[in-house]
């Protein structure tokens, strides 16, 4: 088992994601879900508009059929709100 989710690990990238936001943490796989949580912090810009640099706690669940299967993203503190272009679950639509 744990050959077969390091290789997962290194096919899907998951260290050069924690490099890239070191804020994220693998936790605990569950119902065959690796799950990443912690701070998401990015810099978003577009010509004409101000930058945005802000930092959002999420927990994503990515399914061990992936990529045939997309993850299901969470926001974790609550600063978005439920009925903010979510799935029934209350994940974040990511289309």
């Amino acid at each position: 088992m744990i050959s077969s989710t390091q290789n997962k690990f290194d096919q899907w990238k998951i260290g050069e994601l924690l490099e890239a936001y070191p804020g994220l943490r693998v936790q605990p796989i569950v119902n065959h879900h690796v799950r990443i949580s912690g701070a998401l912090a990015f810099r978003a810009e577009a010509k004409g508009h101000d930058r945005i640099d802000d930092i959002y706690e999420v927990e994503i669940a990515v399914p061990s059929s992936f990529p045939h299967d997309l993850p299901s993203v969470w926001e974790a503190a609550g600063r978005i709100p439920n009925d903010f272009h979510t799935n029934d679950d209350g994940s974040l639509c990511l289309g």
